[in-house]
């Protein structure tokens, strides 16, 4: 799946500080999905929302949500 086929037609700047947790919960909200679905949609490798707040690594930073959604 190439990276068009991936973006969101609205992304929500993050906040200064913000968890990726968090900014991945906006979204979620404001597409009116659970956030499990968009963490999915966002960075499918990751498997939690803590995973992400806690475990991404430097290989998967150009994936991150804000790149991409």
């Amino acid at each position: 799946m190439g990276l068009s086929a991936r973006q969101l037609p609205v992304s929500l700047a993050p906040y200064p500080d913000e968890l990726l947790s968090s900014w991945i919960i906006r979204h979620a909200a404001f597409y009116a999905v659970p956030p499990l679905a968009m963490l999915q949609h966002c960075l499918p490798e990751i498997q939690s929302l803590r995973t992400a707040d806690l475990d991404i690594t430097e290989s998967q930073v150009p994936h991150r949500p804000y790149v991409l959604c």
